[in-house]
């Protein structure tokens, strides 16, 4: 596993996290995040933003604080950065579930007050 993240590697295979400070609709952040990346480009995108929803959620819903954040982020990782962390990771394909079950054991309404104390 060592091998794996050497300094040189590492910095080949980095992700770039884009933060919009002052953000609203319409702006590079809604823009970006909407461009389709052919296979081609090697990059996958994910994004989070303080009103982050997925389909078929409610607003408050504490699942959506997975992809919620103080500020609009994308971030643009390389499939390859992505594969080596899932080779290593036990289990990668439960992430996303035991995401979604820690936040429902937290609870939205904790969850919006810590997101909250960014800006205090």
């Amino acid at each position: 596993m060592e091998s794996r993240f050497r300094k040189k590697q590492v910095f080949e295979e980095a992700s770039v996290f884009l933060i919009w400070k002052n953000y609203q609709v319409g702006s590079p952040f809604f823009f970006l995040e909407s461009i389709f990346l052919p296979p081609l480009c090697a990059l996958t995108r994910s994004s989070f933003h303080p009103n982050y929803q997925f389909a078929g959620t409610e607003p408050a819903d504490a699942e959506n604080f997975t992809n919620r954040s103080p500020y609009p982020i994308l971030h643009l990782l390389r499939e390859k950065s992505l594969s080596v962390a899932i080779d290593v990771y036990p289990n990668a394909d439960d992430i996303p579930n035991n995401n979604i079950k820690l936040m429902n054991e937290w609870g939205g309404e904790y969850l919006q007050d810590i997101l909250e104390q960014c800006f205090n």
